[in-house]
């Protein structure tokens, strides 16, 4: 009887001893922070309405591949200095951790709870990304060694990409980024690249501006049915018509 009563105590305290170790372990186990984890904390019970995550230097709409400061932070009736949090974001990169702060790829999170604001600089994703979601847990803890009496919430939020309005100096309807006469209504693509618009380009194809023989007949379009004719249509140098034209005139 005293051998049971002997085992029965030993395998009592073994018990004791390993709630006492697994509860000191659940509490303590993400004061170092937990990444990827931005939709919740159940270590902490339910969502509370007595904390309200706050972020600042996020853009309203972001410049691509531009970095800013910025910060998490938490507004709470929860006493105490105490907390932590852990941010995503689907774009762009994370960089330069503040005080209490570690980055993993796309997450960021407290690397101890001894804060309730976190610094760190994100830069926005490359022209053309578009949409960026984010994300944020924060936890307001009271220091008290247990889960009693913290709590928590959520919040999420997209940041739309800061597009330009194209400008139309010339009101023609083509942009200005693709209009090759961006002060000229009149023109708006030069195929052959030689500076004439292609509505006023006597000679498609070839450089309207070199006149060797100052004929006024660009160079590449002689001998391709360009004619010299003075005033009255006469072969000469006054005046130059293609031949087909008014070739009845000729």
């Amino acid at each position: 009887m005293v051998g049971i009563r002997k085992m029965t105590f030993c395998i009592s305290t073994l018990i004791f001893m390993f709630v006492i170790l697994f509860a000191g372990t659940t509490v303590n186990a993400y004061s170092g922070g937990v990444h990827n984890s931005a939709g919740g904390c159940g270590c902490h019970g339910s969502s509370s309405a007595s904390v309200t995550p706050t972020h600042s230097g996020f853009p309203t709409d972001y410049t691509p591949s531009q970095t800013y400061l910025v910060t998490i932070s938490m507004s709470t009736t929860v006493s105490g200095s105490n907390g932590g949090f852990s941010f995503t974001v689907d774009q762009g990169t994370l960089s330069n951790p503040g005080p209490n702060v570690k980055l993993q790829s796309l997450s960021a999170t407290q690397s101890n709870d001894g804060a309730r604001s976190w610094s760190f600089e994100w830069t926005a994703p490359t022209s053309g990304s578009g949409q960026v979601s984010l994300q944020v847990a924060t936890n307001a803890v009271n220091g008290d060694g247990s889960t009693n009496g913290d709590s928590w919430s959520t919040l999420s939020w997209t940041i739309n990409e800061d597009v330009p309005t194209p400008t139309d100096t010339d009101g023609d309807g083509v942009d200005d980024a693709n209009d090759a006469f961006p002060n000229d209504p009149n023109e708006t693509t030069d195929s052959d690249g030689d500076g004439v618009g292609d509505n006023s380009d006597l000679c498609e194809g070839g450089d309207d501006t070199v006149d060797d023989d100052g004929n006024g007949v660009p160079d590449d379009c002689e001998g391709a049915g360009w004619i010299a004719c003075d005033s009255d249509n006469q072969l000469g140098n006054a005046e130059f018509q293609f031949m087909g034209i008014e070739e009845n005139e000729v």
